[in-house]
């Protein structure tokens, strides 16, 4: 595990931002979301939506990867959490996310490990897509995801944060020390 300051994450950010450009940071906890966001210095906005990776996984998928009905169940109670009133709709074009489980998953497939990796919003629902194939069924090594419940959980709330907040890219970071 990693530790990371996403308030600094997002001063640091904001240098080489344009002027008003808007923000938005996310981490997957084991418990929880954290997000902020903002357009000036510091963050106008810290939350902690109440869906994490370990949570999603022991109470919706039953502590093992999910089936059909399992993963609508939780994509339900994660929609539930990220269309609450914090940001509206549309206004960010990327969302940056920490988390060094996707990351890595993600470079194996790019053979690029170190460096962030951009991803647009219909790169991420290929990879959900995958991800319901194998839920469906699909050997894991025939679609290239893992059958990995917390791999699930994390592209689960990411995708749905992208979704339902209209934001078209992502840049996914790995393990980041706090500054």
């Amino acid at each position: 595990m990693y530790s990371l300051d996403l308030t600094s994450a997002y001063e640091t950010a904001r240098t080489s931002a344009a002027p008003g450009e808007l923000l938005v940071l996310m981490r997957i906890n084991d418990e929880s979301t954290e997000l902020v966001h903002g357009t000036g210095l510091h963050p106008a906005v810290t939350l902690a939506l109440q869906v994490g990776a370990v949570r999603v996984v022991r109470e919706q998928f039953n502590g093992r990867f999910p089936g059909l009905l399992q993963l609508e169940n939780a994509i339900a109670t994660v929609e539930d959490e990220v269309t609450k009133p914090w940001l509206p709709p549309g206004q960010a074009r990327e969302l940056v996310l920490f988390d060094a489980g996707l990351h890595d998953n993600v470079a194996i497939e790019r053979a690029h490990h170190d460096a962030p990796i951009a991803m647009a919003l219909d790169e991420v629902e290929r990879w959900f897509n995958r991800l319901v194939a194998v839920v469906a069924g699909s050997p894991p090594s025939q679609q290239g995801v893992p059958d990995d419940p917390e791999f699930a959980a994390r592209l689960l709330i990411v995708r749905e944060a992208l979704h339902h907040l209209k934001i078209s890219g992502l840049r996914l970071e790995g393990a980041v020390q706090a500054g």
